[in-house]
């Protein structure tokens, strides 16, 4: 299966990473995952087609946003790194 898998096709990763592929050297994809962002990942990597692993999900982004409550400015995280060190 993942040797059918060619330029064009939504693929999935087992990191859970969407993406349509946009070139394929040898074992490396490279994905497209937003516009004009691009990664590379291991063929081996590919757990498959997307639309094997959306079929019967009714659910879409849009509507799991639509019933969900803004987080207050103080919970949000802030991306950045834990960089806290313990004294022993």
């Amino acid at each position: 299966m993942l040797d059918a898998i060619g330029r064009g096709d939504e693929i999935v990763t087992n990191g859970g990473l969407i993406g349509r592929v946009f070139s394929v050297k040898g074992n490396v994809l490279t994905l497209e995952v937003a516009d004009k962002v691009k990664v590379r990942v291991l063929r081996a990597q590919i757990a498959g087609r997307f639309s094997e692993f959306s079929k019967g999900d009714g659910d879409t982004d849009k509507d799991k946003d639509k019933d969900r409550k803004p987080e207050a400015a103080e919970n949000r995280s802030n991306d950045q790194p834990d960089t806290t060190v313990e004294k022993e």
